[in-house]
């Protein structure tokens, strides 16, 4: 270095050994703790879903046997939704196993998985939004299949036709 001190001249050379290390190390624990966030955490949608409690619940008002003679009651934070007609009173399609019988046999998986499901129902569900000044933002429809999900049905699943 012209004009200026040398490194040797300022720190001695156990010093610089040590600020080195200890750059590495300081490296070494970024890196690490940079991995574990990118590859241990749930992907960042996910993690905004949970953080955010899921603002839709939704239930099917007919339980037991009957379940063919119910309607959808879904709300958006405590507001009510109004379906459209050909889905007030219909199942929705979600991926479930809708077995009365063996309820924890694959083999009786059926519906769309939510991905294909939002897909599926973009327009109608697209449209339900814009009238209730939900934001139209893919967090939001998995949301509302996730709280539809656990309520939904289908013919024949609960037994009571048989």
């Amino acid at each position: 270095m012209k004009n200026g001190l040398k490194l040797f001249e300022v720190f001695s050379l156990r010093e610089i050994k040590f600020f080195m290390i200890t750059h590495r190390i300081t490296m070494f624990v970024v890196w690490l703790i940079s991995f574990h966030v990118l590859y241990s955490s749930p992907p960042l949608l996910q993690q905004r879903i949970k953080i955010m409690e899921n603002p839709f619940t939704a239930n099917w008002t007919s339980k037991g046997h009957t379940l063919c003679l119910g309607h959808w009651e879904i709300s958006y934070n405590g507001l009510p939704l109004t379906l459209p007609a050909e889905r007030r009173d219909k199942d929705m399609g979600t991926q479930n196993i809708y077995n009365f019988m063996d309820p924890e046999d694959e083999l009786y998986l059926e519906g769309l998985d939510e991905n294909d499901w939002i897909l599926a129902n973009m327009d109608w569900l697209s449209d339900l939004f814009i009238q209730y000044n939900i934001p139209l933002e893919e967090e939001y429809m998995r949301a509302f299949y996730q709280a539809v999900n656990p309520e939904d049905w289908r013919c024949g699943s609960c037994g009571g036709c048989i």
